[in-house]
C-alpha cells in the first residue's frame, strides 16, 4: 500500500540509527501506562471517529494538552485512546502530532521520531478504512513530517506538512482545528520571526493572523486558536487584538497552567500588570496540581512558573 508516509525514504543527509519503529501494539502499551486522568480538562471537544467513549475522553484529553503544549502527557493520553480503540485514527493522529515540533521545541529526539512515524503509519493505515475525509487528510499530513530515520535537515518536511495542512484548510474551511493546526504549521517555519521591529509582518504573518481570526469569529472559545494567536499578536503593533483571546484563556482550561499563563503575554504588553501577576498565580496553582499527577520531568516543565 502506497503511502504518503514512505518513513523519509528518499530524505537527503540522514545519519544511521539504531532505534527503530515500534509495532503499534508496543507504543500503545508503553504510552497507555504512562496516561493519567488530570482535573481541568474538560473544556473543549473534537467529536472523533470512534465507538468507543473512553477512547473519545482520552483524546478530547489529549487535545487539550497538547494544545496547551504539555506535548508528554498529551501522547500518553492519546496512547491510551489508541488503546481503547485501535481503529481510531486521530488517537495515533494525536500521537504523531504530539512528538513533533512547536515554536518553543525544535528538536525530536530519534525514539519520538521513531513513535512518530510508527502512529502516522497506524493513522494513514487506519484512515483507509475511515468514511471522515477531514480525518484522512489529517493522517496524511501528519505522516508528512512524522518520519524515520530523521533528516539532518528537516525544514522540507516541515514545509510538506504546512503545504498539506493548507490543502486540507481549503477543503474543510468550518473546521476550527484544522484552521487553527494550520496557522500553527505555518507559525513553526518562522518561529518568532513574525514581526519587524517596526510592527511589519514578517513572511506568512498576514496569512496566520488571518486564519486564526477567521477561526476565532466562529469558534472563540478554542484553546488552540487562542493560544496560537496571543504568540503571533503578542510582538505586533496591535497587542490588545488577542485581549479576547486572553480573557477566553484565564478559565477556559483551567488545568493547563500554560494556557491560564498566556494572558499575561496580552496583559503586560497593553500596560495591566496586576492583571499578568494574577494570571501567573493562577497558573502556579494549575502547574503545582499538574506536577503533583504528572511528577516526573517533562519538557513542559521548562514552562513552569
Amino acid at each position: 500500500m502506497a503511502m504518503s508516509l514512505a518513513l523519509a525514504m528518499g530524505c537527503a543527509s540522514i545519519p544511521p540509527s539504531k532505534t527503530s519503529p515500534p509495532t503499534a501494539g508496543e507504543l500503545t502499551q508503553r504510552l497507555s501506562e504512562q496516561a493519567l486522568t488530570l482535573d481541568g480538562y474538560d473544556g473543549y471537544t473534537r467529536t472523533v471517529t470512534t465507538a468507543a467513549p473512553e477512547a473519545q475522553h482520552w483524546f478530547n484529553q489529549g487535545l487539550q494538552l497538547v494544545y496547551g503544549f504539555s506535548h508528554d502527557a498529551g501522547v500518553w493520553a492519546f496512547g491510551k485512546a489508541a488503546q481503547e480503540d485501535s481503529s481510531c485514527v486521530m488517537a495515533w493522529w494525536g500521537i504523531a502530532y504530539g512528538y513533533g515540533v512547536d515554536v518553543n521545541n525544535a528538536n525530536v529526539s530519534e525514539q519520538e521520531a521513531a513513535d512518530a512515524a510508527a502512529a502516522a503509519r497506524e493513522a494513514v493505515i487506519q484512515s483507509s478504512y475511515s468514511e471522515s475525509p477531514v480525518e484522512q487528510a489529517l493522517a496524511h499530513a501528519i505522516a508528512k513530517r512524522a518520519v524515520f530515520p530523521i533528516p539532518e535537515d528537516r525544514k522540507p518536511l516541515d514545509e510538506a506538512y504546512a503545504a498539506s495542512m493548507e490543502a486540507a484548510w481549503e477543503r474543510f474551511p468550518n473546521d476550527p482545528d484544522v484552521g487553527a493546526l494550520f496557522a500553527e504549521s505555518l507559525m513553526n517555519l518562522q518561529a518568532w520571526d513574525y514581526w519587524t521591529t517596526e510592527g511589519e509582518p514578517l513572511g506568512r504573518t498576514k496569512e496566520i493572523v488571518s486564519v486564526l481570526e477567521e477561526v476565532l469569529d466562529a469558534h472563540p472559545n478554542h484553546p488552540g486558536a487562542n493560544h496560537f494567536y496571543i504568540h503571533a499578536m503578542e510582538a505586533s503593533a496591535t497587542p490588545e487584538s488577542a485581549l479576547p483571546s486572553a480573557r477566553k484563556l484565564e478559565s477556559l482550561v483551567p488545568g493547563s497552567g500554560h494556557l491560564v499563563h498566556m494572558p499575561s503575554h496580552i496583559f503586560v504588553n497593553v500596560g495591566r500588570y496586576a492583571e499578568a501577576v494574577k494570571a501567573n498565580q493562577k497558573a502556579i496553582e494549575a502547574d503545582d496540581a499538574y506536577f503533583n499527577v504528572v511528577g516526573k520531568p517533562t519538557f513542559y516543565r521548562l514552562y513552569f512558573l
